[in-house]
């Protein structure tokens, strides 16, 4: 019992003087990059939270910028919803919007609304289980 106990405390104790090989000063936070961050919810047509985060934080708007009229391809049927997780499986992002009616996933700027009362949540569960996938 003595020699666990031993064992139990040496497992338990942190040992302070490990070598580490990394520059702490490397992973410091220094706030949000904001031009990754307006990028990627450009890329996932996060409208509103681009307005939003531009607003907040005072950032100037492009003169490029417009606004774009997104519209939704209706999946009605298992092989199409397949389709859409091999893109999703590409490209390893997606965005996912929900309502009571239907699901919407929009990937590599194409939109899909995918009806709620169908057979697909086998399926939808698959993509959003995915490991692989953001």
């Amino acid at each position: 019992n003595k020699e666990m106990a031993r064992i139990s405390k040496d497992l338990a104790t942190i040992d302070k003087d490990v070598p580490i090989d990394i520059e702490i000063s490397k992973y410091v936070y220094d706030g949000p990059d904001y031009e990754k961050l307006i990028n990627l919810y450009q890329k996932l047509g996060f409208r509103s939270l681009l307005e939003r985060t531009k607003r907040l934080y005072d950032l100037p708007v492009k003169e490029n910028e417009r606004e774009v009229e997104i519209s939704f391809k209706l999946i009605e049927n298992e092989e199409e919803l397949k389709e859409i997780y091999k893109i999703i499986k590409k490209e390893k992002i997606f965005a996912f919007k929900t309502s009571s009616d239907f699901i919407y996933f929009s990937v590599n700027n194409k939109q899909f609304a995918i009806p709620v009362g169908k057979d697909f949540m086998p399926m939808i569960k698959t993509i959003m289980e995915d490991v692989q996938i953001e």
